[in-house]
């Protein structure tokens, strides 16, 4: 009876014992080395960083992520942090990276030798539960990476690595929050793009690990500012260098810009293109009434757009289906729905290469320039720039769909064969 509750008491001490090397155990997980990281012009440094863990809620200084890596609950950064990447990782935060007021994130690509393969991957989405179970997807009015609904975004740099943005919302209504940028009802915030692979894919969600694009419309721009983003600062937009795929929904209407301003929006935005590849497409199999780079619908601020490209590969739609539905935003300018006592898209292109659609089949915008209510600031077009704007696909005439460019055809026909008839009169 003796031996017998002896045992049972060191079965005990060995499991507090063990509950006590826990918190130990994962504290030695996150450990700190020397990593090697990729800097914004693409060179090598390195920095002493910290191992970011699961358990992990705010970040400030140097992390590294290694490994396959879930996070249950938003990443809050603050003051200013560097999220390494390291070859072969991938981390998963489920509930937003917030980045908020003058906080600062940068990301980008590491080792722990100088050999840096750039294969590190970041994936966002805002899929989490208030205790951070997961369970449950939220409403979409945060930003994926940047601020949450109501405040304004911070600094966002990335210079390497693979990052992939995506909502998980699955309701009745389109997604508010910017995927980089602000969250509803904020604004402001600075994006820098330096380098790495960004896929920002708004409206899409995962399922099994697979993307389902069958979802919802979006709001706010899939880089950028959310839905009626305020007038407290322009959002500040600098890409110059890497892969950029701005694609807010696939079969659904898209009422932001896919890089620019969220929907009804009284803040600007201030976008430069230096360089890289730059794909922006409101609307891959949908209504597009945000333009690609610019405004998205319902533009309201006072002061006006600017969009300047002074290098790199641009293509930029504000819809790329291709039957009756239509871009009403342009590819590169104004959105949809505009008012004349509101600002215009001022657009400077010196070099690169630009091809800009507002619709493949049928549009209502302009490749450069106005939606359909206009909104048309100063175009300038100069230097090196090879530039293609076309409202629609050339082989439908920029008439739109084949209807209407059979009715103009037969209007032509009737008004030749009554010219016809007065002369032989």
């Amino acid at each position: 009876m003796n031996r017998t509750f002896t045992h049972k008491w060191r079965a005990v001490l060995c499991l507090l014992a063990m509950l006590m090397l826990v918190p130990m155990m994962a504290q030695a997980e996150a450990e700190t080395k020397t990593i090697y990281y990729k800097q914004a012009d693409g060179s090598v440094d390195s920095c002493e960083a910290t191992q970011i863990t699961s358990d992990m809620r705010t970040i400030t200084g140097n992390y590294y992520a290694s490994g396959i890596l879930y996070i249950r609950g938003p990443l809050k950064v603050s003051g200013s942090a560097r999220l390494i990447l390291l070859d072969g990782a991938e981390l998963v935060p489920l509930g937003c990276v917030v980045v908020e007021g003058v906080d600062s994130l940068t990301i980008t690509s590491g080792n722990t030798t100088r050999n840096i393969a750039d294969t590190g991957k970041l994936r966002v989405s805002d899929y989490y539960n208030g205790d951070g179970s997961g369970d449950n997807k939220n409403d979409g009015d945060d930003a994926r990476i940047g601020s949450r609904e109501g405040n304004s975004c911070g600094y966002i740099i990335i210079n390497g690595g693979n990052i992939t943005t995506f909502s998980s919302y699955t309701g009745t209504y389109a997604i508010y929050g910017a995927d980089i940028g602000s969250g509803y009802k904020g604004n402001s915030g600075c994006i820098i793009i330096n380098g790495g692979n960004v896929y920002c894919k708004g409206g899409h969600y995962y399922i099994d690990e697979k993307i389902n694009e069958n979802e919802n419309g979006m709001s706010g721009a899939a880089i950028g500012s959310g839905k009626n983003a305020t007038d407290d600062g322009p959002v500040w937009i600098r890409i110059n260098g890497g892969y950029v795929e701005a694609v807010p929904t696939a079969n659904e209407t898209s009422w932001g810009a896919a890089i620019g301003t969220g929907e009804d929006a009284k803040g600007r935005a201030d976008i430069v293109i230096n360089d890289g590849t730059v794909v922006a497409i409101a609307s891959t199999n949908g209504v597009g009434r945000g333009a690609g780079i610019g405004a998205g619908d319902t533009y309201k601020a006072e002061d006006n757009i600017s969009v300047v490209i002074n290098g790199g590969t641009v293509t930029a739609y504000s819809s790329r289906c291709d039957n009756e539905v239509t871009g009403y935003g342009a590819g590169i300018g104004m959105c949809d729905i505009w008012n004349e006592s509101n600002g215009k898209v001022d657009v400077t292109i010196t070099g690169g290469t630009v091809h800009a659609q507002s619709g493949v089949y049928y549009s209502r915008g302009a490749g450069i320039g106005g939606g359909r209510s206009g909104g048309t600031g100063n175009i300038v077009i100069s230097g090196t720039a090879n530039v293609k704007a076309y409202a629609c696909d050339p082989q439908y005439n920029n008439f739109g769909s084949e209807k209407i460019r059979l009715i103009f055809i037969m209007i032509v026909l009737l008004a030749s064969a009554i010219a016809a008839i007065l002369m032989a009169r």
